[in-house]
């Protein structure tokens, strides 16, 4: 089982996202048969009356139609003078003669059938239903939701887990069966033709973009596709490769940026379902990630194999500011703490932070704020800690995940933890409960850093559950 492919073959890490998707509370609750009265008491007649024909048989006495010998008859336990055996404790001479259980059974059925009728009076009108089936599926406004894709060797999946914080119990709420392989995920908040809602963008392998609903059990097919296979036109304007990388604007959710295998990156507008803009120069080797700044709504962060990151600005796409990596890109992200900062982390272990105000005025060789060798390995990814952003953690295939104290301005070591699933591909912090941050490899592990000693004590950490 495996929750994310390698990022060395083109597949970028952020398969796997916390989002508390639940604008409102909602209570998935499946559709229910239950018989009318009319068809119950149909259901018995026709029992009855197929129990009657079966093999000529009655409901009781002999079967029809059959010979049956005078003998039959004297072989009744009787007495030579005509009586009754007096030892023939269970009546055994008219055992044939006795009702049949389908008599019995069906009577009893009958009779309760009226009952139907007639209002429980111990059943509380205010429960729906208490059924386990119920609570499992049910979700509460207190539970953590994240949404995660996984392949197998021929089944791949979009997953939707759910973690109850306070019991520490995580399990998969429902899944969607996908059509072939993904490769990053990303959480929407409409999709063309649909109502507001919770939706999963996939970039798939095939070079699609589907849109999956994640507000409905059992779906079998995406809500739209992008680009529209509906549209000869719009289909050329697709990308041509696989797609490594999702992320929609935190400002406007309904705006996509994507970037591919085919040296693009590309904007979309979700809500249309149509393509907006088109980056075909900025790379010359596949983009491996795509990040919208958090408040500075048209900034958007690329990096790929060409070992180069860029600043582009949507408004003026003729203008894009570049900086040289020391090694091919692995994962990039803006950060919360400094905003002015991006960090970009490489296949060689290190982690970089480039002040993007002196990229944009030229000043690239000044813009380095502070580099780290955080693993020997690729750092595939990191993040900080939405209740401390000082708190760094970073990622590795080394199967390890450290905590770095990057108040003082350069990264010091805190702790270093083996998250047990294999090497690890993805990392991301859960907005709600800011101490609680989720890791995908061979499959998914969550770690509240408020439960550490280590990480406690150095940022003051407390999760919601201990304060109560």
């Amino acid at each position: 089982f495996f929750v994310f492919l390698c990022s060395r073959w083109g597949t970028p890490p952020p398969l796997l996202l916390w989002h508390g998707f639940l604008a409102e509370r909602r209570w998935l609750r499946p559709k229910k048969n239950v018989p009318t009265k009319e068809e119950l008491a149909h259901v018995i007649s026709d029992l009855q009356q197929g129990i009657d024909n079966a093999d000529g048989v009655p409901a009781t006495g002999r079967p029809s139609g059959v010979l049956t010998d005078s003998s039959d008859e004297d072989d009744r336990m009787e007495q030579p003078d005509g009586g009754v055996d007096d030892d023939d404790e269970f009546n055994m001479a008219d055992y044939d003669e006795e009702p049949g259980i389908e008599d019995t059974m069906f009577q009893t059925l009958a009779s309760d059938l009226p009952l139907t009728e007639q209002d429980d009076p111990y059943a509380d009108p205010d429960v729906v239903d208490d059924s386990e089936e119920e609570e499992y599926i049910g979700i509460t406004p207190d539970d953590l939701l994240l949404i995660a894709t996984s392949c197998e060797e021929d089944l791949c999946s979009l997953e939707v887990y759910l973690f109850e914080l306070e019991h520490a119990n995580m399990y998969v709420h429902h899944d969607i069966m996908l059509s072939g392989y993904p490769l990053c995920v990303d959480w929407l908040p409409c999709a063309p033709g649909a109502e507001k809602g919770n939706f999963a963008a996939v970039g798939m392998y095939s070079s699609a973009i589907e849109i999956w609903d994640l507000d409905t059990l059992d779906v079998i097919s995406p809500v739209a596709t992008l680009p529209s296979k509906s549209s000869n036109k719009n289909s050329k304007k697709g990308h041509t490769s696989s797609v490594l990388a999702l992320h929609s604007c935190p400002a406007k959710p309904s705006v996509i940026a994507s970037g591919s295998a085919d040296h693009t990156v590309r904007l979309w507008d979700a809500a249309l379902g149509s393509l907006a803009q088109t980056y075909d120069s900025i790379h010359t080797s596949k983009v491996q990630c795509v990040k919208w700044h958090p408040t500075e709504v048209a900034v958007l962060l690329t990096a790929a194999f060409d070992q180069t990151a860029c600043i582009a600005d949507a408004r003026t796409p003729e203008r894009v500011a570049k900086f040289q990596l020391p090694a091919d890109a692995e994962f990039a992200a803006w950060s919360t703490a400094r905003p002015w900062e991006a960090l970009v982390s490489s296949e060689d272990g290190v982690v970089t932070a480039f002040d993007v105000r002196k990229v944009a005025t030229g000043e690239t060789e000044k813009a380095r704020s502070w580099q780290l060798k955080a693993h020997d390995k690729a750092v595939t990814c990191f993040c900080e800690l939405p209740a401390e952003p000082g708190c760094f953690m970073t990622g590795s295939l080394d199967k390890t995940v450290k905590v770095w104290d990057t108040r003082s301005g350069h990264p010091v070591h805190v702790h270093t933890k083996n998250m047990q699933c294999g090497a690890l591909f993805t990392c991301c912090a859960n907005v709600d409960e800011g101490t609680v941050v989720t890791f995908g490899g061979q499959q998914v592990a969550v770690w509240n850093l408020a439960d550490d000693d280590a990480c406690g004590v150095v940022f003051g950490l407390r999760s919601a559950v201990s304060e109560q």
